[in-house]
């Protein structure tokens, strides 16, 4: 009789056993009740704010354009800048007297329509059935200002050259598919752009109108 009960207690330790080696194992149930809960899509794309710099840009993020660094690219005429000198007479008819009309075969030389900035004018004339301009510009620049601006225009010509002995400077090119000359007076505060087709003609005609300029001209 103490056997049979020393078996029985085997037997149920036994049975008790296998049964929390089942539970143990049991794969639909979680080991514990610590697990990470799931995380929400957009807090998984969201960086906590306090990494998140005050500007809502990261740290390392490179600036944008800084100031001075945008640059102008344009051909621009720099504006004159204000000055005593007395604001010039510019008459076509003075510009271009009535012995250089003769010399050179010029005729209906006349005042263009206003220009659009001052100390400026555009003296139309007529060289046999061809029409060309001659355009007047008398800036109170310094010389470095003079220079740097032709000098530019010059670069933006096509096929530019030197003109020799005429005035301080002068080139002529091709720009707009005509032909393009500019000279800087040495007697008066002008330079002179003549455009036309006939290059010999305008050549002949800026030496002579070159000549004949002088500061009585312009007053």
């Amino acid at each position: 009789m103490r056997n049979f009960r020393i078996v029985l207690v085997i037997l149920s330790l036994s049975l008790l056993g296998a049964a929390c080696s089942k539970k143990a194992d049991d794969p639909k149930k979680p080991a514990n009740n610590t697990a990470t809960p799931e995380m929400k899509a957009d807090e998984a794309m969201t960086p906590p704010v306090a990494d998140m710099p005050a500007d809502g840009m990261p740290a390392d993020m490179p600036a944008t354009t800084a100031e001075g660094d945008m640059t102008a690219t344009t051909d621009a005429t720099p504006v004159a800048p204000a000055a005593d000198a007395p604001e010039p007479k510019l008459v076509c008819t003075k510009l271009i007297p009535e012995e250089l009309q003769k010399k050179q075969g010029l005729s209906a030389v006349r005042d263009g329509k206003p220009a659009a900035q001052p100390r400026t004018m555009d003296c139309p004339f007529q060289k046999g059935t061809e029409s060309y301009s001659a355009s007047f510009d008398c800036p109170t620049w310094d010389d470095n200002t003079f220079k740097e601006t032709l000098e530019r225009r010059k670069k933006a010509m096509e096929g530019a050259k030197d003109v020799e002995g005429l005035g301080r400077m002068a080139y002529v090119g091709n720009k707009y598919g005509i032909v393009m000359l500019t000279f800087w007076d040495d007697d008066t505060s002008c330079y002179v752009t003549i455009p036309g087709k006939d290059e010999a003609f305008i050549i002949a005609f800026a030496k002579d109108l070159a000549a004949s300029l002088k500061p009585a001209t312009i007053q």
